[in-house]
């Protein structure tokens, strides 16, 4: 074992330096983007998550009239909250606390950055789990959309990192940190995406259930208070917390959001095995029933054959976790002498991968749990090619230089959208009429009506709680009778109708009430 370098660890640990430097690489990244604003769905759903939490509550009341309010992802009945689980919300409301929620997104990547040198160091001597977080740091960041956009995925990856690196080293001395730290990532896997982290917690899971065993007897059984008491005690903490937060929102701790929003709005199963419901949601919104007949339907009659499904992915997944240079280290990992590391790996990652086949819905971010094993494979093979070097050539400094031309080469030429920056920069049209509004003079009311064809993943109709007490309400026209209840509502609000037909936004004065001062952008 190559000692740790002076320098390294006499100011902090190796994981606290390589956060620091994955922290000031998105924020660096993230000043090229003037306003750091949501793009689609899910973005503005997890904003809404973070506001909420940021104001100490874990839901919001169900809005007088909610019909006209409903946005893509947000559960309006029994209550109004995000669908998705708290932990991305939690770390957004960490930034709405410093002044910009992007700010948690920023630290989410940190501590994944951190969470993956943590593991590799279980696993390698330091220098290698050094280079290892700085290669995954610069991999998932800074220009990468986990760590520039509110959709995340770097906090279920820390979890993920977490459980296999709490593992790791409760397999050769159990400890009562190592312990409360795997069983602190177990509660955010839970909290961020209960399936695939389930699959992700099972073979760490046999392996420590086989060392508490005693597979080299009894003498090195972990004991009661070191690990089982500590660990079971922080997954416990968090399974009352995700029970208590589904009670206030859904009015049982038993019953996802997540579930609940499905049922009401999409109706078509996530799973190849699930049969398809006798009758489709009732829908009394024409934007949902579109979401719902052109997109979701669409998406599940329309797949290819499982293993064409299974090759996109991976593919998508190759280019995104990997690119050419860390791709290359992993397969000199998985193919040369594969030993108890790399089986580890693999058969945890095909665990994880499962739902690839098995579900219409697919985005990188739902493999996050698996994120930091890319980083264990690749250190493998990396470590590999050094060590059969002769001992008089072996300059880790002049390798790991090499290695981050190398990673930098392949980021440059990965122009995929999971990387771009420049389409981060255009301000929707939605919130350039929303500033033009706020702007001028007064408090506005928009009714919205979408005529097809228009772009089904726009977010027009999305407000911040407590309604009321929004500058501009965004609200869905229902017909003059509906309209007229919501006006009577808000008479001191200006309202007007906003028709978007083939790509172009007209205004019209809606009955009875005076236009806002605008001009369409």
């Amino acid at each position: 074992m190559t000692s740790r370098p002076k320098i390294i660890g006499r100011l902090f640990p190796t994981w606290a330096w390589v956060a620091i430097f994955s922290l000031l690489g998105s924020a660096v990244a993230g000043a090229f983007i003037p306003r750091h604003l949501p793009h689609i769905h899910d973005e503005f759903a997890y904003l809404f998550a973070g506001q909420t939490f940021a104001h100490f509550t874990l839901t919001n009341p169900t809005p007088p009239l909610w019909r006209f309010f409903e946005s893509h992802h947000i559960l309006m009945e029994p209550s109004m909250m995000a669908k998705y689980p708290a932990g991305p919300g939690l770390a957004l409301a960490l930034g709405f606390w410093l002044g910009n929620p992007l700010y948690g997104i920023w630290l989410t990547g940190a501590a994944f950055a951190a969470a993956t040198t943590w593991m590799l160091r279980g696993f390698f001597a330091p220098r290698w789990a050094l280079l290892g977080g700085v290669l995954i740091s610069t991999q998932f960041g800074p220009t990468h959309y986990w760590t520039q956009s509110y959709w995340g995925g770097a906090l279920t990856a820390t979890g993920g990192a977490l459980v296999f690196g709490g593992a790791c080293r409760i397999w050769r001395r159990p400890r009562t940190g190592d312990a409360l730290l795997l069983g602190l990532g177990v509660v955010i896997l839970m909290h961020t995406r209960p399936f695939e982290g389930l699959l992700a917690c099972l073979v760490p899971a046999g392996l420590v259930l086989r060392r508490w065993l005693g597979h080299d007897g009894a003498g090195h059984r972990p004991t009661l208070v070191h690990f089982v008491l500590p660990c079971s005690a922080v997954i416990a903490l968090g399974a009352l917390a995700l029970a208590y937060s589904n009670l206030r929102v859904t009015g049982s701790p038993w019953h996802l959001p997540y579930l609940e929003y499905e049922h009401r709005y999409l109706g078509t199963p996530a799973f190849t095995w699930q049969s398809e419901p006798t009758e489709e949601p009732a829908f009394t919104n024409s934007a949902f029933a579109d979401f719902y007949q052109d997109y979701v339907q669409t998406l599940r009659y329309e797949q290819p054959s499982v293993a064409a499904r299974l090759a996109v992915r991976l593919r998508l997944l190759a280019a995104d976790y990997f690119g050419w240079a860390l791709g290359a280290l992993a397969l000199v990992g998985v193919l040369w002498q594969p030993d108890w590391r790399v089986r580890l790996a693999l058969t945890s990652i095909a665990v994880i991968a499962l739902p690839l086949a098995l579900s219409y819905l697919f985005m990188p971010h739902y493999q996050a749990p698996a994120a930091a094993l890319g980083g264990l494979l690749a250190i493998t093979g990396l470590r590999r090619l050094f060590l059969s070097l002769p001992r008089r050539r072996r300059h880790f400094g002049f390798v790991a230089a090499l290695l981050l031309l190398a990673q930098g080469l392949s980021l440059a030429g990965d122009t995929s959208n999971q990387r771009r920056l420049a389409p981060r920069r255009i301000v929707p049209l939605r919130q350039k009429i929303e500033d033009s509004l706020i702007a001028g003079a007064g408090r506005h009311l928009i009714f919205v009506q979408l005529v097809k064809p228009y772009y089904l993943h726009e977010t027009w109709v999305f407000n911040y709680a407590p309604i009321d007490a929004q500058p501009v309400i965004w609200a869905w026209d229902r017909g003059p009778a509906e309209n007229r209840l919501l006006m009577d509502t808000y008479r001191d609000r200006n309202a007007v109708r906003m028709t978007l037909r083939d790509g172009k936004i007209t205004f019209s004065e809606h009955p009875d009430a005076a236009p806002p001062p605008l001009t369409p952008p």
